[in-house]
């Protein structure tokens, strides 16, 4: 696997993500954040292409879920050297209140992680409610944090189920209209998650951040 990375050091980031090696990692993001490197060049440059490599040989079965839970270290590791630099590298606030989960009978979290990380970064009020969360918990949440956008996350097929029920939940507790909803990983795709009544999909978390914005004013336009 390649990235096609033309900078050495952001490709052995890449290189040490898929191979799920947490020290090397954080390291390398260490050296290039020495080498002058910005942290947001670093993020995308050097972890998200790894994670798209991996998302689709998910896939399409050319890497099993076993490798790509065995990269979620190294991911984590790089990123607890880039967060903070992320938020502070930020201009400007964006004030909506995101509630973001992955839902009921899922406990996989990675992607939802970084999603949460780049939401914060970009000034985003960020809810995580973790994994494995229930249609309740959500409503909860959104009426307790007076949230804008509901963002649900899920791998297995089954996933599509509890977000269906959870959008029905939002809406039996008079929650939906005043909501934007969004859905992504494995479990959905553009066509499912229109089919659920979803606002938008996500199809990658690198492209997280400007959605939920593009989403945010277009609800509040």
């Amino acid at each position: 696997m390649t990235t096609g990375s033309d900078d050495p050091v952001l490709a052995g980031i890449a290189e040490q993500v898929e191979k799920g090696n947490a020290p090397r990692t954080k390291a390398l993001v260490e050296e290039a954040l020495a080498g002058g490197c910005e942290a947001w060049d670093v993020l995308n440059g050097g972890i998200m292409p790894a994670l798209r490599i991996l998302g689709d040989g998910l896939k399409d079965g050319a890497v099993s879920l076993a490798e790509v839970m065995i990269s979620v270290g190294a991911v984590k590791a790089g990123l607890s050297v880039l967060e903070p630099l992320l938020v502070r590298s930020t201009a400007t606030g964006r004030d909506a209140v995101v509630v973001i989960g992955t839902v009921l009978g899922d406990v996989h979290s990675l992607g939802k992680d970084l999603v949460v990380t780049l939401l914060k970064a970009s000034g985003f009020r960020v809810v995580d409610l973790g994994a494995d969360v229930s249609p309740s918990r959500f409503v909860e949440s959104v009426t307790k944090h007076q949230a804008q956008i509901v963002a649900m996350s899920g791998l297995l097929t089954s996933s599509r189920l509890t977000m269906r029920d959870t959008i029905a939940a939002l809406k039996n507790a008079g929650l939906r209209q005043q909501l934007g909803v969004v859905v992504g990983g494995g479990a959905v795709d553009r066509q499912t998650a229109q089919e659920m009544g979803a606002d938008a999909y996500g199809e990658d978390a690198a492209g997280a951040s400007d959605l939920i914005l593009r989403l945010v004013r277009n609800r509040s336009g």
